[in-house]
């Protein structure tokens, strides 16, 4: 059974977000490193709580953690989250 968070609008908008939201920093192996099935099952257990925001970037992680936050998403209506994400430059080195 899925415990909700109470939403509000985000900023000045009528999107409806949880009032607690997951940033996904740590699913690009931040400060350690994290499997992809440890990834799963975290994404997995966040939504199963009522969380509905979503803030990754292209830096955490080379995109792994953007692949893993969209793999966690990809089976869910787009209605039930918002994904954040910021343009930011990668490089090649």
């Amino acid at each position: 059974m899925k415990n909700t968070f109470k939403t509000r609008p985000l900023g000045k908008t009528y999107i409806e977000v949880s009032t607690l939201g997951f940033g996904a920093a740590s699913m690009g192996n931040l400060y350690q490193a994290v499997s992809d099935e440890e990834a799963k099952n975290t994404l997995t257990a966040a939504i199963d709580v009522g969380i509905s925001l979503f803030d990754t970037a292209p830096r955490y992680g080379a995109g792994l953690s953007e692949r893993r936050v969209g793999d966690a998403l990809r089976g869910l209506d787009k209605k039930e989250y918002i994904l954040s994400t910021k343009v930011g430059r990668f490089d090649q080195t």
